[in-house]
């Protein structure tokens, strides 16, 4: 199916994916897929978020917003409406042309003052695209990814329980990166999807990063295969 997204066993092993190994995308069968909105109250001021909360884009120009202790006042950084305690959920982002972006979860509660670090060790789980070259796990140190091709919309899958957060290409059906969820995750704070629209130097009235909530996900047996 040209709307699934398959991970065959092979490439599993390869890219030491367990408990994914059998996910296939579609669009019929809900078992993890959820609605994720976009919380336009932590929006650092420069970025718009659209009135259904599936689009944000940046502005270029720090908007007259209230200045609450949710928003993130230093880097263009939002969270999502929903955070998740337990189970699995899956959720897709399109990022279109950007040059710059990043996305995945953060863990409450996190620094949404001053200058900030994304990394697992401040509450941050994320991969990201810099100067429309690399792409990065924001580990400390950042880590490389090998990733095919221009990835324009990742999945993003995310299993409490299992303390594992992975990223996909969904464009070429391919794994990007898999986090462990530990040190402060075993903390209980909820995880929220996480956004930027990357460098305030770099995409400023360029695309738009776009949320999608009608991919859904069917796990299956290895012998479907």
């Amino acid at each position: 199916l040209s709307t699934s997204l398959c991970l065959l066993q092979t490439d599993c092993r390869k890219n030491m994916v367990s408990d994914l190994c059998f996910l296939v995308l579609l669009w019929n069968d809900l078992v993890f897929a959820v609605d994720v909105s976009l919380d336009a109250d932590t929006a650092h001021p420069r970025l718009e978020v659209s009135q259904d909360g599936k689009r944000v884009s940046d502005t270029g120009t720090a908007r007259s917003v209230p200045r609450t202790e949710k928003r993130f006042d230093s880097h263009t950084f939002l969270l999502a409406k929903e955070g998740y305690t337990s189970g699995k959920c899956y959720w897709e982002v399109d990022v279109g042309k950007r040059r710059n972006w990043d996305v995945g979860v953060a863990q409450e509660p996190v620094t949404r003052k001053g200058t900030l670090t994304l990394s697992p060790e401040k509450g941050f789980w994320v991969i990201g695209l810099a100067d429309g070259q690399d792409y990065w796990a924001r580990t400390e140190p950042w880590t490389r990814l090998v990733v095919s091709g221009k990835p324009r919309k990742i999945g993003i899958f995310l299993d409490v329980s299992a303390k594992k957060l992975s990223f996909f290409n969904v464009n070429n059906e391919t794994h990007l990166h898999t986090f462990t969820l530990g040190g402060d995750s075993s903390q209980g704070g909820k995880f929220f999807p996480f956004f930027s629209t990357g460098s305030p130097s770099g995409d400023a009235g360029g695309e738009c990063v776009y949320i999608h909530s009608s991919l859904q996900i069917k796990k299956i047996s290895e012998h479907d295969y």
